[in-house]
């Protein structure tokens, strides 16, 4: 790509291609990475004049970057990086509640008058309350599960410890010594 006085030429593959300043609608930069960016020239288009045609050039070396930017500006040509058509699109996911006068706070679709706050606020509440219904206060400590206590090992006199001479171990078997 060559910046010339009289317009820009493109001359790494054939056709060769060479837009004059007064052909030039606008240049704008695109897809600015930390290596490289692309530069898009919007011109008239050859079929129909009343719309325009955008050549882009990619992958441009970011050290190149502030020459162009200033030979764009020295020539006046027109900066359309910010162009409506270039920003994002908004996709209304989250629109804008609607508010009461004075209430601060969206209605819910119900129309009780009952703010999204509230409204979790109440199911919160509620969902406590069943599980305050599900409470049995009878079974607080007592085990439903099996298996043996320390109080049987205390029975036997070896007060927690394990077995060590001739006892029977863990699996059964009696240990010979």
């Amino acid at each position: 790509m060559f910046f010339t006085s009289v317009g820009i030429i493109w001359g790494f593959k054939k056709p060769l291609t060479y837009f004059s300043f007064e052909s030039i609608n606008s240049v704008s930069y695109t897809n600015i990475l930390r290596n490289t960016f692309n530069l898009n020239v919007a011109v008239p288009d050859p079929a129909d004049s009343a719309k325009t045609q955008e050549i882009e050039f990619g992958m441009l070396d970011q050290t190149d970057y502030a020459g162009i930017d200033d030979y764009i500006k020295i020539h006046g040509l027109q900066d359309a990086s910010m162009a409506e058509q270039r920003r994002a699109k908004k996709l209304n996911i989250n629109p804008p509640a609607e508010t009461e006068p004075g209430a601060g706070a969206s209605v819910d679709a119900d129309g009780n008058g009952e703010t999204e706050l509230e409204k979790a606020q109440r199911l919160l509440e509620e969902e406590e309350d069943e599980d305050e219904e599900d409470y049995d206060p009878g079974s607080e400590g007592e085990s439903e599960g099996s298996g043996t206590s320390d109080e049987e090992d205390d029975e036997e006199g070896n007060e927690g410890e394990y077995p060590q001479d001739e006892e029977e171990d863990e699996e059964g078997y009696e240990e010979e010594v």
